[in-house]
């Protein structure tokens, strides 16, 4: 049966509802109870959305999982924020090491290079301009503060890793420099550094340099053998 008051509404007043069944209301199916404090779903319990099993929200007693058959739409009205340390991966359960000592925080992992494993940047307009990937780079340790870099520190690497049986270890990239110190908002001069790992070695070498005069040196060190 049902309990009802002149309103056709449920009142418990001060008291808790507690079920160990299934609660229904209209579209709404829960397994768990309904307390004063609000909506409580036990470990391994799912909340059912849609008709059928649409949609179903739970917390597996480590993970919050949520399982849709259709898509997931997210339409934030502000910035959608992942805390630090917090990890998004695509395309597997836990984030892996690319190389060592560097597990990246956003992650795309797959087994086809054409589908879950490829990454893209497009963009449709009548303007001259392309799609922007930006590597930024401030020497001070607070997030929002600036501080000019010193001569060889690092801008930013493109990375490229191949296993070696048991882990990845990065066997070429580009990778741009402070070419001296950056003295003045007006002085920022850079250098550009092509690496590739040479038959029989697991590291990569300097092999071609941009300095900050676009000069291009072509050998084996920037101050010793390579050529203009």
């Amino acid at each position: 049966g049902s309990i009802t008051d002149s309103s056709g509404a449920i009142s418990f007043g001060n008291e808790n509802l507690s079920t160990t069944g299934t609660l229904a209301s209209g579209a709404l199916t829960v397994t768990g109870s309904v307390t004063s404090d609000g909506l409580i779903v036990g470990d391994s319990e799912a909340l059912t959305m849609g008709t059928g099993t649409d949609a179903t929200l739970q917390f597996d007693g480590t993970n919050t999982v949520l399982a849709t058959a259709a898509q997931l739409v997210l339409t934030p009205t502000t910035d959608t924020i992942f805390s630090n340390d917090t990890g998004v991966v695509v395309g597997y359960t836990a984030k892996l090491a690319s190389q060592a000592s560097v597990t990246p925080e956003f992650q795309v992992i797959g087994t086809s290079a054409l589908t879950d494993a490829a990454m893209g940047l497009s963009l449709f307009n009548t303007s001259a301009q392309g799609p922007i990937f930006n590597f930024a780079r401030s020497a001070h340790a607070s997030i929002g503060s600036h501080t000019r870099l010193a001569a060889g520190d690092h801008l930013g690497n493109i990375d490229f890793s191949a296993t070696n049986g048991t882990n990845f270890a990065v066997v070429a990239g580009i990778q741009v420099i402070a070419e001296s110190n950056h003295d003045g908002a007006g002085d920022l001069p850079t250098a550009m550094l092509f690496k590739t790992s040479a038959d029989g070695t697991a590291s990569s070498t300097e092999r071609m340099r941009i300095d900050s005069a676009g000069s291009v040196y072509i050998g084996d060190t920037a101050n010793a053998n390579m050529t203009v």
